[in-house]
């Protein structure tokens, strides 16, 4: 009586997500879309009649203006001091605040999914007034669904002035993990559109959800986190 013999695993890699619309099916890559994941969430998801929109937390340009002063300046006055009359340095250190805190500020972005136009509206803040200008939409129907990944593990090396034993630099380095949004979009020329990366996993899972529903599109949830 010859011995039955159990049939031998296979592996099946992980497949790409499909979407199916209509007759048609779309296959969605899962590669990660951003290379500056940031490593503190700046921002918010507001809900506002009937929009969502993803903006700056209003403490945020605060934050821009205590690292400008706390990271950027003190570097530049270590290099210039004593080199120019303290009068000049005085009015070159105040430039040039004004000009870092410009270009921080100009970072700020919104991001609204409004149902009233049928638009996706992405805008940024135009210098120090309070003015937003719009830099590009999409129409609120070519979304198909989100997408939510994983984008892997970033290392930050940082350079303290005087901060080693004798009043030398020294170097602390420290790593965190990236997690993307993106939108699926039916758009031949563009696929798939990053809205954020952030180290906030939770808030990225939470936020895609929310949208996800009041879109009414499905969620890739690939964070690898939670579940």
């Amino acid at each position: 009586m010859s011995q039955q013999t159990s049939p031998q695993p296979v592996l099946i890699p992980e497949q790409p997500a499909t979407l199916v619309v209509g007759d048609r099916r779309i296959r969605v890559d899962h590669w990660p879309l951003s290379n500056c994941p940031r490593e503190h969430r700046d921002v918010e998801l507001v809900r506002s009649g009937e929009s969502f929109v993803i903006e700056p937390q209003r403490r945020a340009w605060v934050r821009s203006l205590v690292f400008t002063l706390v990271v950027a300046v003190p570097g530049l006055l270590f290099t210039i001091l004593g080199a120019i009359p303290w009068w000049l340095t005085a009015l070159f250190l105040i430039v040039v605040i004004l000009v870092l805190l410009r270009f921080s500020l100009s970072r700020f972005e919104w991001i609204s999914f409004d149902r009233r136009t049928k638009q996706l509206n992405f805008e940024r803040r135009v210098g120090f007034r309070n003015v937003r200008r719009l830099e590009r939409t999409y129409p609120l129907e070519s979304i198909l669904a989100l997408q939510l990944l994983h984008n892997g593990r970033h290392t930050v090396e940082e350079l303290h002035h005087g901060g080693a034993p004798g009043g030398g630099d020294r170097y602390s380095v420290r790593s965190f993990h990236g997690y993307e949004l993106n939108l699926v979009l039916d758009n031949p020329s563009t696929p798939r559109l990053n809205l954020l990366c952030l180290s906030d996993w939770k808030w990225i899972r939470e936020a895609g959800k929310q949208i996800g529903e009041f879109l009414g599109v499905p969620v890739i949830d690939k964070l690898n986190h939670g579940g």
